[in-house]
């Protein structure tokens, strides 16, 4: 059998777009043998089908209009791989993409009246007469239907007597915007047929259907209907173009407020959103699939974490004719998207349950890390005694008792709760769904709550609550070596923003040689909180900007597995980091036998682990641990070295060590200060040993690393 699979897969979750957007994604052919194909592509279509019905005589009057045909021909596809029209044998990804217009009509259905459809199709046709486990003919044919959703609403009713108006009206809104707004809009008036939807109208027994209305919108920014219940003058038009929320929006809250009145409700989401109409802007919103009415996820108490559990959202209103929102089904536990039965035959996925579940069955395959790999001390004096702040900083050390490390912890019955009591239960905080591997926003007492619960459907992780400014600081700190060693410590004042400490950066400011603007920009990274539910899984990674760890365990366990970030494993690590079906591939496994080690840090017990290393993290018990970043000049060419593999990767923003660039220009300012009058930056004059000399770990030395970061 040649053809064993041939599939498209949308590069989007959901396979939902706006307006604008680009449908991308991959055709995937899996061939046992070269085959010869006549045709290989990918096709978008839209059809609208509208119809009337005489409902005296029975008689149905249809018509189908395409209303998108988008072609691409993959063809050429084969002229890199082969000559002529063979494909060869193996495995084949072709990425493909269209770009929806702006004024396309959104996708609907209606049982009676017809619909509006779209199509994303993988055609492939064989040029001999090989009869295939897909299908006993030549062409195969795979769809996949998309939902397509209107930035203007045009599929508005039969039009009559148009005309237009424009007005203006001052506006605050709900997000604290202030300004005028004006908009011309064109009104419609019409009559809404009593018990039919709004796309319909009602005329001697025929019941008509226009799904869309070509309109031209050069002068115009919006189409409203005119009538009862709907919006009645441009000013209040304008202001929903504004994109204002549901619920804490200057008149619109008071109708809601009307409306759960009516129906004997509470009035709480109204009150909530008075309660936070002084906090910071709300960048999370959501759409109420009834009313099609966007809302602050906090006005109608939705966080963003349950963005991926939602399969229908009901907004408060809408739940007391059609009831709570409906919630994703979870059809298959080794893929993120853990909905979706057509990715049933498809790979698991590095962090889902199945592959947890596989993991913990065979960690013992990684072999504890030997004493050439890890440093292990029993205490924080020997630590002291042993570290060379005037050495490079090649292996991570294995503290079993703190006492002399110089950390600062609460006492033993300090639980979660005190964190999340101190740090607030309303703070929101970057929070990692284990299961899909992916980032959202939860606040602090929702993750409370879930972490309380006995029944986890979903475990969440959290890695990233800085707390430098925040009650717990006053409770935890980190090692003595940290501040000793931390530019960030070395170069901003300890407190808030100011020159008047006697640190690096108030030094130059006083010079005039640094910007006020530097002061603000000092990198909050020393101080993590990191809550962790049992069985929570950490990809392999490289700390951000090639910082150093500090990370004690405070209560529970956590269990790394360390890669040692050799030349050849960081060449490795980097193609793999950009590689688009890593999420299929565990890192370890592309690794020899024995390059990775693991490593128990137990509860009490200190992990300190310098610049580069590689490493995952399995929790296999509830864990409160506390830790930080740093950067400092013992590492400082690995240090780059990672910075540059994250921009070579395409890096977001969001993950990398923050004013990375500006720490490293004050610090090389700094080093250099301290080398004058060696001129050992140019001639190689024996200085304290930051790293100058060439290794496996650190290929490239200090001074050929200041020397290309200068140019």
């Amino acid at each position: 059998m040649k053809l064993d699979k041939f599939d498209l897969r949308l590069d989007r979750d959901g396979a939902m777009y706006l307006a604008g957007e680009e449908v991308s994604g991959t055709l995937y052919v899996n061939t046992s043998r070269a085959v010869t194909l006549s045709k290989i592509g990918v096709k978008l279509t839209g059809i609208v089908h509208t119809g009337w019905v005489n409902k005296t005589s029975d008689v149905v009057y249809e018509s189908n209009d395409e209303i998108v045909h988008d072609y691409m021909d993959a063809t050429n596809y084969l002229a890199d791989v082969s000559d002529g029209e063979l494909l060869p044998e193996g495995e084949h990804f072709i990425k493909f993409h269209f770009k929806l217009s702006m004024d396309i009509v959104a996708s609907m259905h209606n049982d009676y009246f017809g619909w509006v459809r779209y199509t994303c199709s993988g055609l492939l046709a064989i040029s001999d007469n090989t009869c295939f486990r897909l299908g006993g003919n030549n062409e195969i044919v795979v769809d996949k239907s998309i939902t397509v959703y209107s930035v203007l609403n045009l599929d508005a009713p039969h039009f009559r007597l148009p005309s237009t108006a424009s007005d203006s009206v001052e506006l605050v809104g709900c997000c604290r915007r202030h300004g005028s707004l004006s908009a011309k809009v064109k009104l419609v008036d019409f009559i809404i047929p009593v018990g039919l939807p709004p796309t319909s109208t009602k005329a001697n027994g025929l019941i008509t259907i226009s799904y869309f209305f070509k309109l031209d919108m050069d002068d115009f920014e919006l189409v409203i209907p005119v009538g009862e219940e709907m919006v009645e003058t441009a000013a209040v038009a304008a202001s929903a173009y504004a994109n204002e929320c549901g619920v804490c929006f200057p008149g619109l809250s008071s109708k809601l407020d009307a409306q759960a009145t009516a129906s004997g409700s509470s009035s709480s989401v109204a009150n909530n959103a008075d309660a936070d109409s002084s906090k910071e802007i709300d960048h999370f919103w959501i759409q109420c699939d009834v009313c099609i009415t966007w809302f602050h996820g906090k006005c109608v108490d939705v966080e963003e974490y349950e963005s991926a559990v939602i399969d229908q959202y009901h907004c408060p209103t809408c739940q007391l004719q059609h009831g709570s929102s409906v919630w994703k089904a979870e059809r298959n536990h080794h893929r993120y998207v853990f909905d979706d039965l057509t990715q049933d035959d498809l790979p698991t996925q590095i962090g889902t349950r199945c592959f947890i579940d596989d993991f913990k069955q065979n960690q013992d395959r990684f072999p504890l890390a030997s004493d050439k790999q890890l440093i292990r001390l029993d205490s924080g004096y020997d630590f002291v005694s042993h570290f060379n702040e005037r050495q490079e900083w090649m292996k991570p050390y294995l503290i079993t008792h703190a006492e002399g490390l110089g950390l600062r912890m609460p006492g033993d019955d300090f639980s979660v709760e005190d964190c999340v009591g101190l740090m607030g239960a309303d703070r929101a905080v970057d929070t990692i769904d284990v299961y899909k591997q992916h980032t959202y926003q939860m606040s602090l007492g929702r993750y409370l709550k879930k972490w309380h619960d006995v029944d986890r459907p979903r475990l969440y992780n959290i890695l990233s609550l800085e707390f430098s400014h925040s009650k717990l600081c006053e409770v935890v700190g980190p090692p003595s070596i940290v501040p000793k060693l931390s530019w960030v410590h070395q170069f901003w004042p300890a407190g808030k923003a100011d020159a008047t400490t006697p640190t690096t950066l108030a030094t130059l400011l006083h010079a005039g040689d640094v910007h006020v603007e530097h002061l603000r920009a000092k990198p909050e990274v020393a101080l993590f909180c990191l809550i962790g539910m049992r069985d929570s899984y950490t990809d392999f990674h490289i700390d951000f900007g090639g910082s150093s760890v500090w990370y004690h365990v405070f209560k529970g366990a956590k269990v790394f597995y360390v890669v040692e970030p050799t030349h050849a494993n960081l060449a490795l690590f980097g193609e793999y980091q950009k590689n688009p079906k890593r999420s299929e591939i565990f890192f370890g496994d592309l690794l020899p036998p024995g390059a990775v080690t693991r490593v128990v840090v137990e509860q009490g017990r200190t992990l300190l682990i310098p610049s580069g290393w590689i490493h995952a993290v399995w929790t296999p018990e509830d864990s409160l641990v506390f830790g930080g970043n740093f950067l400092h000049s013992l590492n400082i060419p690995m240090q780059l070295r990672i910075y540059e593999m994250e921009l070579d990767c395409h890096t977001d923003e969001r993950f990398m060590f923050p004013s990375f660039e500006l720490t490293n220009w004050y610090a090389a300012r700094s080093v250099l200060e301290s080398l004058k009058g060696t001129n050992w930056l140019y001639s190689g004059t024996t200085t304290p040993n930051y790293g100058a000399e060439e290794n496996e770990c650190q290929p490239n030395g200090t001074r050929a690393a200041l020397v290309k970061w200068c140019k």
